[in-house]
């Protein structure tokens, strides 16, 4: 099934031009399941841009709830899985 989750990057311009959010630095794509986590999460460990992206629920690895995404939910896709980029978040 496919799910919508939210990406904190520096790499924008590669995401844009791609398509998608793929495994570059990490062998692994981390999104958060809500925008109030990717917010946390970009205050807490950088980043410069958050990006909307599609995933689908069976390359999920795992999921937990850290304190630096304010407890919300991050997701860990299956190492190589990657999801579609569908836009920016404007701040």
């Amino acid at each position: 099934m496919k799910k919508i989750g939210y990406h904190v990057t520096n790499n924008l311009k590669s995401i844009e031009k791609d398509g998608y959010v793929l495994p570059k630095r990490l062998l692994n794509v981390y999104l958060t399941e809500t925008l109030e986590g990717a917010l946390n999460f970009q205050n807490n460990l950088g980043g410069a841009d958050i990006v909307v992206a599609e995933y689908e629920s069976k390359e999920v690895e795992a999921a937990w709830n850290p304190a630096y995404a304010g407890r919300k939910k991050v997701i860990k896709l299956k190492e190589g899985c990657g999801a579609k980029f569908v836009r920016v978040i404007d701040r």
